[in-house]
């Protein structure tokens, strides 16, 4: 089993579409980390193949990947030169939904059902699940169960490997076979055992027998002869009268006098039955004869290759053999002709590679031009990017230079008015100082009043003075309190001379702050005026330097372009920006128009050249590569004629060879009379050879037809065969019988009236007459011998004995 193309989707480490082509791959490696889907693999292989998983043979379920609802697994591979497609499909909730498919690609042969593609499965590959674990794949640590197997193990799948299974189903069968033929042979020996070992010898025996009882029957006959001759003498006898008196009514009421009679009745019966016999069997041996001169005749036919088979399948061949070779020739000669068209082509093809080949060398010269022009405009428009931007930042410089000049004077202006402003700033602060300081003095001192006041009026005379701890004297009189109204209106008195202080010291502090910022407004402005002014002599000396560059580029051009008149333009211009007195609000353009229409006339006039070279250069590379698509085309056309061409011929040389081959199978004289080559048969030739194969299919008709008559004569023979033998019974064995069994009880009769008689009494009995006398045989057919000799005659049936 070769692997060809595994698909599958939802089956465990592949939850989308995962397709594997082994196609064309003699050694095929799955390489991956850990959990990649190597083992996946596999598992889809076996589910595939067994509807089972490598390791675990009972719930395939488990395979259907996390967070799928179903899975699907196509596999196709080649076994024994046959192309076989499984498809499986499994549901996680419905086990109704499941799909099995199996289907040969090459003979369309295909199977439904789970059990019904097992079994076919394993029909095909001659092994089962087990076997292929071992032998075909090996799964992770199971590798080497088929070399530690026990020999009882191992037993089962190496005959299930190289198909032995098979030959002992067929040495089964044929036990069975062997017993049935024992048991049939076994019955056949039983019914065998009773017959005689030699039927014809038991014939002649019986005969033989049947002989000495008519002779012995005569005896008796002589010897009833000898006793009525002595019948006077048994009279005399009165101790035997009587009993030779009954003896005698008896044998006269037992006597056979019509048996001489009935056998010469029977004869010409019994002649003309053997006659008819004869004939029959004359009749059915030239049946017999004729039958196998047929049978061999026809068999010849068959060995010749002229059966009735061969040779309507060669009245059919010959039916539509010459419209083939027609074809076939027809054929042959619209592909010469058309390889002799492609040929033409071909050449014509090559003469137009070479033109185009030759059209694209004159044109490199023109692309590598153009390719020049195109990247000088590129280098002059870049260029002129960057002078354009030079320009701009140097125009921008001399203008921000009288920017930075009116900057500088404007701040120079705002420092001493800030100056000016602290003056009478810092006055204003100190004032306010001074008041708040003698309010604070003030509000403490009516403060330590009021606080003595307090202390004095809970002391008393003798007391210590709790604040210089001294004995008050006893004429001690307390302080009055301070008034409350004096002490709210010190207290409002200081708080407002607080908020104007903090007023002034923020002013102070803001113009203080001013005078520092104007200070460094002054410097900042001073140092961006001289930064502004290198600047601007920097930019201008950069656009200097482009002028030059661009105009070493433009001298490749038509109009060029004049560096030094655009510096002396440039020159006017920065020098007209940076005067601070001029108005700063005029457009750049203004005053370097002339460098800017010099540097578009230059960019215009590079780019046009260019253009028009490219113009030129697309314009027949445009007209190469269209007669390149053209041609392409037309190879390509001309490649499928020839695929085409290529595929006809294959086709018709495999139906010049099915028709040689049909022509290999008509009878041998039939094709010597045909051409060695199918594809020139005419239509007289295939005329004339199917007029032969219609004779021979008439010739070997009328065998058939004479076989079947041949046999119909031998079935007719059998049954007049039958149709004699129930006449005969009817007509011969029947009365024959009769008249045997009549003399049996006369001949026993005899015998009694024997014993009747006194030994004395006794005479010797009469000997018989020979055999000869009387004696005929009229069974022309073996089953009937009819002897006469004694008066009434006996029969003897001479097929029983």
């Amino acid at each position: 089993m070769k692997p060809l193309v595994l698909a599958l989707t939802g089956f465990r480490s592949y939850p989308s579409l995962a397709r594997i082509n082994f196609t064309g791959k003699r050694l095929v490696a799955a390489l991956g980390d850990t959990g990649a889907g190597k083992s996946s693999l596999l598992d889809a292989i076996v589910f595939a193949l067994f509807r089972k998983s490598t390791w675990d043979a009972r719930e395939p379920r488990h395979l259907i990947a996390d967070g799928a609802q179903a899975m699907s697994v196509e596999f196709t591979f080649l076994h024994d030169g046959q192309r076989w497609h499984v498809h499986r499909t499994m549901h996680a909730t419905n086990p109704n939904a499941a799909r099995h498919h199996l289907k040969n690609l090459d003979t369309g042969e295909e199977t439904d059902g789970a059990t019904a593609v097992d079994n076919r499965i394993k029909a095909v590959l001659q092994m089962g699940y087990d076997t292929f674990l071992r032998v075909g794949l090996l799964p992770q640590g199971k590798f080497d169960q088929l070399l530690t197997a026990t020999p009882k193990e191992r037993s089962p799948r190496l005959r299930e490997l190289f198909g032995a299974e098979s030959l002992e189903l067929v040495q089964q069968m044929a036990a069975r076979h062997s017993h049935t033929l024992q048991a049939l042979l076994s019955d056949a020996r039983a019914k065998r055992t009773p017959m005689p070992d030699n039927p014809e010898q038991t014939a002649m025996e019986a005969g033989a027998a049947a002989d000495t009882a008519t002779a012995h029957a005569e005896q008796l006959k002589a010897a009833i002869e000898r006793i009525t001759a002595l019948r006077s003498e048994v009279l005399a006898a009165r101790a035997t009268a009587a009993s030779a008196t009954s003896t005698a009514e008896t044998l006269s009421t037992c006597a056979v006098t019509d048996a001489g009679a009935t056998l010469d009745a029977l004869e010409p019966v019994a002649t003309d039955i053997a006659a008819q016999h004869a004939a029959l069997d004359q009749r059915a041996a030239q049946a017999v004869i004729r039958e196998r001169e047929l049978t061999a005749a026809i068999t010849a036919a068959d060995a010749a290759g002229e059966g009735q088979d061969a040779l309507a399948q060669a009245a059919m061949i010959l039916k539509t053999l010459a419209a083939h070779a027609e074809e076939h020739r027809s054929e042959r000669d619209r592909l010469t002709a058309l390889a002799e068209q492609l040929a033409g082509e071909r050449d014509a093809i090559t003469e137009a590679e070479a033109e185009l080949a030759e059209a694209a060398e004159h044109a490199k010269p023109l692309a590598e031009q153009a390719r020049a022009a195109a990247k000088t405009s590129a280098r002059i428009r870049a260029c002129a990017i960057t002078v354009r931007t030079a320009l701009t930042t140097a125009l921008t410089a001399a203008r921000r230079v009288a920017g930075t000049a009116s900057a500088h004077a404007t701040a120079v202006d705002r420092r001493t008015s800030a100056r000016d402003d602290l003056g009478p700033v810092e006055a204003e602060a100190e004032a306010a100082r001074k008041a708040v300081t003698e309010a604070d003095t003030h509000l403490e001192a009516l403060r330590r009043h009021g606080t003595a006041a307090a202390l004095a009026a809970e002391l008393s005379p003798g007391d210590d003075c709790l604040l210089c701890h001294q004995r008050v004297p006893d004429d001690f009189a307390p302080p009055t309190d301070t008034d409350t109204v004096e002490l709210t209106a010190v207290t409002d008195r200081l708080s407002r001379a607080t908020t104007a202080r903090d007023k002034a010291v923020e002013r102070l502090v803001g113009a203080r702050a001013a005078v520092t910022a104007a200070d460094e407004a002054v410097l900042e402005r001073e140092r961006e005026h001289h930064s502004a002014q290198q600047t601007a002599q920097e930019t201008s000396a950069d656009v200097v330097r482009a002028f030059a560059d661009l105009a070493a580029l433009a001298a490749e051009t038509p109009t060029g372009f004049d560096a030094e008149s655009a510096s002396l333009t440039l020159t006017a211009a920065t020098a007209a920006l940076a005067d601070p007195i001029a108005d700063g609000t005029a457009p750049l353009e203004q005053d370097t128009a002339p460098i800017t229409d010099a540097i578009a006339a230059c960019e215009q006039a590079a780019a046009t050249h260019a253009e028009h070279l490219q113009a030129e250069g697309h314009r027949r590379t445009a007209e190469i590569e269209a007669g390149r698509t053209a041609l392409a085309e037309r190879t390509r056309a001309h490649q499928r004629r020839t695929d085409d061409a290529a595929k006809a011929s294959e086709r018709h040389a495999r139906a010049v060879a099915g028709t040689t081959a049909q022509i290999s199978t008509l009878p041998s004289r039939i094709q010597a009379m045909l051409p060695d080559d199918a594809i020139d048969v005419l239509a007289d030739e295939a005329a004339a050879a199917a007029a032969t194969v219609t004779a021979r299919q008439a010739e070997v008709q009328e065998l058939f037809d004479q076989r079947e008559k041949a046999g119909a004569e031998k079935a007719e023979v059998l049954g007049e065969q039958r149709a004699l033998d129930k006449d005969t019974q009817a007509r011969l064995e029947h009365p024959l019988n009769k008249l045997r069994g009549q003399l049996d009880v006369w001949a026993q009769s005899v015998t009694q009236a024997i014993t009747y008689l006194d030994v004395s009494d006794q005479h010797q009995a009469p000997k018989a007459p020979a055999q000869s006398e009387g004696v005929k045989s009229v069974s022309g057919s073996g089953r009937v011998r009819v002897v006469r000799g004694i008066p009434g005659g006996r029969v003897v049936p001479g097929g029983s004995g």
